[in-house]
């Protein structure tokens, strides 16, 4: 199994075939398959267990984070809309009373659809954002496309620095209605007709604040109920943007409520970062311990970690294929099982786990016997093992190893 998904590039190599590659039978006979002895593949399978069971674990304790990093994004912004993030602020200062206005009122030029026309990829041409550019809380000006048409059409349409666009049209309901801010505009840029540009009476409210409680869930709630759909697509007009009702606090507050909110969501972002970094190096990490495996790396690393300070213990393990406990008949040879403990489980790293075993059966055992019960892999069992031993945890006799403490 193990081999099948390290070999899946490979596999495909063999697959032919126009509208789509199909890998057929007769070709599947012909893969090479590398063959260990049985006893190395037992080994590698185990190893291989442990290690990718540990890289399973920590996806599954990262897969919940970027539901809550964006729960957490939603709730900043939504006490940004009902005051609840600058309720400690106001403590210490005095400002006027909010007020409630329409956005209608808190622009210096009314509302404007973007330029539809078609356009292509390289330039020559007007720079123009796509759609796709608003996916953010911050407008990506380097997804772009360039439009045949001259200066004088496109001066209406051009962006300043604390615009802000609303995509006015989705083929998703949730995406609709979505405030994107400009900033960082250093070249001419226009905006597409999907897209409808606020520009704010900056004596009345800031951008950034704008930006912000347009994608708080209160305002993105009644928008979305809002918008309709025709073949597929929702929109929303004008209107669903101009005439929502907003509580408007004095532009200190708002500088306040911009400067909370940003640092909120820069340490999400960060989250979302670092969250995205550790999935891509688990990816890698399987990915290389599957190319070890099964270049032979794999186990012979595994060998040279268990030989490391352990002459005498191989030796032991050697005599314990054929002796025999005392007090029983003949054992056979030390069979390889699935490990349901680790080196690295609490009650065993830096515990005298293995001492343990040993007192509550009150006498001694071959490493054979105490590998048995211990349920470790072969390769934690040694290391345990010898760790126990240098640290006076267990003291290894002629006729096996005893309780040391």
């Amino acid at each position: 199994m193990y081999y099948l998904r390290y070999s899946k590039a490979y596999a495909e190599s063999f697959a032919r075939g126009t509208t789509f590659l199909e890998l057929s039978a007769s070709r599947i006979k012909t893969l090479a398959v590398p063959i260990p002895p049985t006893d190395q593949q037992e080994a590698i399978a185990i190893a291989l267990e442990q290690v990718l069971g540990r890289i399973q674990q920590i996806r599954e304790i990262l897969s919940p984070i970027p539901a809550m990093a964006i729960a957490n994004a939603e709730r900043v912004l939504a006490d940004a809309y009902d005051g609840k993030l600058t309720e400690k602020w106001r403590e210490s200062h005095v400002p006027a009373p909010p007020s409630r206005r329409r956005i209608a009122d808190l622009l210096a030029i009314p509302i404007q659809n973007g330029l539809s026309v078609k356009g292509r990829d390289i330039p020559p041409g007007v720079r123009a954002l796509r759609l796709s550019s608003l996916r953010s809380r911050k407008i990506d000006l380097d997804d772009v496309r360039f439009l045949p048409i001259d200066e004088k059409r496109s001066k209406r349409f051009l962006l300043e620095e604390g615009d802000v666009l609303v995509s006015r049209g989705n083929g998703t309901r949730s995406l609709v209605g979505r405030a994107a801010l400009t900033v960082g505009l250093d070249q001419p840029t226009i905006y597409p007709d999907t897209a409808f540009r606020l520009r704010s009476n900056k004596e009345l409210v800031l951008p950034e604040w704008l930006s912000h409680i347009l994608n708080s869930p209160q305002i993105r709630n009644i928008v979305s109920a809002a918008s309709r759909t025709t073949a597929g697509i929702w929109k929303i007009r004008q209107s669903d943007i101009t005439e929502l009702p907003l509580i408007v606090p004095t532009l200190e507050e708002q500088r306040a409520i911009v400067t909370n909110v940003d640092n909120a969501l820069a340490r999400l972002d960060s989250l979302q970062s670092s969250l995205a970094s550790a999935i891509e190096m688990l990816g890698i990490l399987e990915a290389n311990t599957l190319s070890l495996a099964f270049r032979g790396a794999f186990a012979m690393d595994a060998m040279k970690a268990i030989d490391l300070d352990l002459s005498q213990l191989r030796v032991q393990a050697l005599e314990a294929q054929t002796a025999p406990t005392p007090g029983t008949t003949t054992e056979g040879p030390m069979k390889m099982r699935r490990a349901l403990k680790s080196r690295f489980d609490p009650e065993v790293k830096g515990q005298p786990f293995l001492a343990s075993l040993l007192a509550a059966r009150e006498g001694g055992l071959s490493a054979k016997s105490l590998f048995e019960i211990s349920t470790l892999s072969i390769v934690d069992f040694y290391k345990q093992l010898a760790w126990e031993v240098d640290n006076g945890h267990l003291d290894e006799r002629t006729d096996g190893f005893w309780d040391g403490r």
